[in-house]
């Protein structure tokens, strides 16, 4: 979505961040390699994968399995597309 969108923003001769910001989701790997690069969320797709396949298969051996929310961390990567610049706050001196 995230790439379709910046050939749109491209296509329509807006400029990526300083006419519109756009944030990924997936940190695929093209992401870095873009111009400018694709700021993105990064999620832990292993685990997600791992935990979804695990429900699945109790559900299929006929193991009832309680509807649940899963919290995964998440990550936010940020580069160039969002125009934004990652501050680090100031260390203060003693």
């Amino acid at each position: 979505m995230a790439l379709g969108a910046m050939r749109a923003v491209s296509d329509r001769g807006l400029r990526i961040p300083e006419d519109m910001a756009i944030v990924g989701y997936d940190d695929l790997f093209i992401g870095d390699f873009l111009t400018p690069r694709l700021t993105t969320v990064r999620a832990p797709i292993d685990a997600i994968s791992t935990c979804a396949t695990e429900m699945l298969i109790a559900a299929v051996r006929g193991k009832h399995v309680d509807p649940r929310q899963v919290i995964f961390p998440t990550e936010l990567v940020v580069r160039q597309s969002c125009g934004a610049e990652l501050v680090l706050p100031r260390q203060r001196s003693s």
